[in-house]
């Protein structure tokens, strides 16, 4: 019998078995034992000494030795490396043909940034570290765009092609570079460098690039603008430009561009644009050059929005001489649009439009709307108006409740002539009306070509400042008013003149045909008009005898709508005030019915003329009345021959 110690101890050895992590454990399978009849101890030190056996020791669960799995990665590991290394070491001895663009090295030294204009000087080296050589090598280096020869500053250089030859294994090329850049300040230049080259027994074409990027730290012109900071909605502006080259060189075929913002309205430049209205060609700019250009338009908006304009210079694309393709410089200046102090608002004939047109001689309405959009008073207030034009019928302007000086072409305003505009408090608004008319368009024998009126609306006035300190606040509308050309038709009938030999009885005879010849005739003064036509109907007893002279001109009959139609086209200025009138010809017969005797038929209906005046597009024309048998207008002609008769 074992002693308590003992079988205490067998316990824990049991435990540390069961529970400790590096014990080695085992687990007996499940399996059935021999049934035998076993007589179980009543106490622990009644032992019984159970022999196992022969199955269940042939049988036991006591695991095999296995190999841990990071002792199997690490000995995969080892293998791969073992393999690379001998490939790597059998590629540098025995690989001889191989060629790697990673042992081919282009290296570039010189500056990383440049003025714009100046030449930058680059060294270009080629290295081939490879065990091969290269073969058919070539330098393709492209420039970005505006880049220009350092030899001649008119030459581009997009692109350029350096042929090497073969690059033996450890061969070095130099190549020395010298484009000039152009761009704006600030920009960052890309140059890209290619190496194009062939490998032995292959016909493939390789590829090592390199870039290399330079800053543009300077422009080689300035651009400068000055104008107004602020205005009034619908004033007049000018905006001078000032460049000035920083080039040593010459700078060839410069332009500037400009990009006007909404509401603006270009009037004029100083030199002209070359193109539209947004671009100037400033020629050949010497070195330390400098160039001024002035533009003056109208700027229109709503109180306080601000409105941009943007400038750039630079050189012309090589396809398109309109277009800038490089731009050296860039700048904007804007303008603040303010609600005037005193408010105008001129209409003609109850039209606001700012492209205002009127017919010749025709008497014109002209309102004027003024405000006072102060939170002040305005004292001793006065509206002045001036004509400018040499075709103002002095003797046609006629102010209410005012003056008008011929002398100087003005009206004026104030409070010996209105009591309004004394004191005019906070928000107050009145209304000023004048009418007027201009001369003829024929002036000694000759058109005023593309005429117009100008006319200038100025508000001025006292109010007390912040600091109580009486300041003059003004105003200032003008509106362009475009005079419409005369384009004018003529209409006669005629029986024994005219290109045609007339036939029948005159005076007509019922249902007898008589032959009569038509003739139209139009002037133009001042201005070419376009589309321009004339048309007429005949009356259902009146036929076209499809006769026209002259016959190159274009003259139709429709004989459903029975509408005789002449389409002129393009009727010069000064046709028929300098020259003779356009003028064409054709030939009706009238067979007048019985109903008809003792009057005197219609031979054709009212006539037409219209057209568009190409100088402000306004519909032009005239109408003649309708012509009947009482041809006053034939040399033969003899009262009471227009009766038709029995």
């Amino acid at each position: 019998m074992d002693s308590e110690q003992e079988k205490k101890s067998r316990i824990e050895t049991l435990e540390k078995k069961l529970y400790t992590r590096d014990a080695k454990q085992w687990v007996p399978r499940r399996k059935v034992l021999p049934h035998e009849s076993v007589e179980t101890p009543k106490a622990w030190n009644d032992s019984i000494e159970v022999q196992p056996t022969s199955d269940f020791e042939q049988e036991s669960d006591v695991p095999k030795h296995r190999i841990p799995i990071f002792k199997k990665i690490f000995l995969a590991s080892l293998f791969f490396f073992i393999i690379a290394f001998l490939f790597g070491a059998y590629m540098y001895f025995w690989g001889g043909n191989t060629v790697s663009a990673d042992n081919i090295s282009i290296s570039v030294l010189g500056p990383v940034s440049v003025g714009g204009g100046e030449p930058l000087p680059l060294d270009v080296t080629i290295q081939n570290r490879n065990k091969s050589p290269l073969q058919a090598t070539s330098l393709v280096i492209e420039y970005p765009d505006g880049t220009k020869s350092s030899k001649d500053l008119s030459i581009d250089m997009p692109r350029e092609r350096d042929d090497i030859g073969n690059l033996a294994s450890g061969d070095i090329s130099h190549f020395r570079i010298t484009p000039v850049l152009f761009g704006e300040e600030g920009s960052t230049k890309a140059i890209k460098f290619s190496l194009e080259y062939r490998i032995q027994d292959s016909n493939g074409i390789f590829n090592k690039d390199f870039t290399y990027n330079v800053g543009i730290t300077s422009t080689p012109v300035t651009l400068t603008i000055d104008s107004l900071k602020e205005i009034n909605s619908g004033q007049d502006i000018e905006i001078t430009l000032t460049l000035v080259s920083n080039s040593p060189d010459v700078i060839s075929n410069l332009l500037l561009g400009a990009s006007y913002p909404f509401g603006w309205s270009f009037e004029n430049a100083d030199p002209k644009p070359v193109y539209q209205n947004n671009l100037w060609s400033l020629g050949d700019v010497e070195a330390g050059g400098k160039r001024v250009i002035k533009i003056r338009g109208k700027l229109e908006g709503q109180d306080g929005e601000e409105r941009i304009f943007k400038f750039n210079a630079g050189l012309p694309n090589a396809k398109n001489m309109k277009a800038i393709d490089v731009a050296f410089i860039s700048a904007s200046d804007s303008i603040t649009i303010q609600k005037p102090f005193i408010g105008l608002d001129l209409s003609l004939d109850g039209n606001t439009s700012k492209d205002a047109v009127m017919k010749s001689g025709k008497t014109v309405r002209a309102e004027i709307d003024w405000s006072n959009n102060l939170a002040s008073q305005i004292l001793d207030g006065s509206v002045i108006v001036k004509l400018t034009g040499d075709l103002i019928s002095k003797s046609s302007v006629l102010p209410e409740q005012g003056f008008y000086n011929s002398t100087d072409n003005t009206i004026k305003w104030d409070k010996t002539t209105n009591n309004e505009l004394q004191i005019i408090d906070p928000g107050a608004e009145g209304k000023l009306i004048f009418q007027f008319s201009s001369l003829p368009l024929v002036q000694g024998g000759v058109s005023v070509k593309n005429p117009e009126i100008r006319i200038e609306v100025s508000a001025k006035g006292t109010r007390n400042s912040d600091t109580n300190v009486p300041e003059e606040v003004d105003a200032l509308a003008t509106r362009d008013v475009k005079i419409s050309t005369d384009l004018n038709l003529t209409s006669r009938v005629v029986y024994s003149i005219g290109p045609f030999e007339n036939s029948g009885s005159v005076p007509p005879k019922a249902e007898q045909k008589t032959t009569y010849t038509v003739i139209w005739g139009v002037t133009n003064s001042a201005n070419s008009v376009s589309g321009a036509k004339v048309s007429a109907v005949l009356p259902p007893y009146v036929d076209w005898q499809n006769l026209v002279n002259p016959s190159e001109e274009q003259v139709t009959f429709n004989p459903v709508s029975r509408e005789v139609t002449w389409n002129l086209g393009s009727v010069k200025e000064n046709t028929g005030v300098t020259g003779s009138p356009r003028s064409v010809a054709f030939q009706v017969a009238l067979t007048p019915s019985v109903s008809q005797v003792g009057t005197s038929p219609v031979i054709i209906n009212d006539a037409t003329l219209s057209g568009t005046d190409d100088w402000n597009g306004d519909d032009v024309g005239s109408a003649n009345r309708s012509l009947n048998t009482e041809i006053v207008s034939d040399p033969n002609y003899v009262d009471g021959q227009q009766t038709v008769q029995q």
